[in-house]
């Protein structure tokens, strides 16, 4: 029986991959379909009005995919992982919050590294820095001294 169950979280997760993944291709769509104006053709205000419309997503749901959409072209490596399952839809929120292409690879390491919670909260400790950093363009390189200090899943 605990064989069963071990084999049952796999599954699970599993399954879960290939959710993000089929997501990824949806946002594809989207994208494509936001840039060629399909919502305005069909008289709506924006693509999330009209995600909205046709799919049922509350508004905040449809701008949040179609922001998504929109940020993955401009972060190769965040948009592959996704693409392969390998980084959930919701790590992949948090990321394309904050990230630019300089600071891509790291965030994606996070990610890899930390719950969805955790890298929550690195995310957010990255936009206070880029609010309130000298150059308003983000965090400081590493090795710096300065910035958002990282701790590894689990330690402090």
């Amino acid at each position: 029986m605990h064989k069963q169950i071990e084999l049952l979280g796999e599954e699970i997760a599993a399954d879960i991959a290939h959710l993000d993944a089929v997501l990824h291709a949806v946002l594809e769509k989207i994208r494509t379909f936001d840039e060629g104006g399909g919502w305005y053709r069909q008289g709506f205000r924006s693509c999330a009005d009209w995600l909205s419309w046709r799919v049922g997503w509350n508004l905040g749901t449809a701008r949040e995919h179609v922001r998504v959409a929109r940020r993955l072209v401009e972060l190769p490596q965040i948009d592959e992982a996704l693409r392969v399952g390998k980084l959930s839809y919701s790590k992949v929120c948090a990321i394309t919050r904050v990230a630019t292409p300089p600071i891509e690879g790291v965030l994606l390491e996070d990610a890899l590294l930390t719950t969805g919670q955790q890298l929550e909260t690195i995310c957010r400790k990255y936009a206070t820095v880029q609010r309130h950093g000298p150059d308003r363009g983000g965090p400081p390189p590493r090795g710096s001294g300065h910035g958002v200090g990282r701790t590894r899943a689990g330690r402090c």
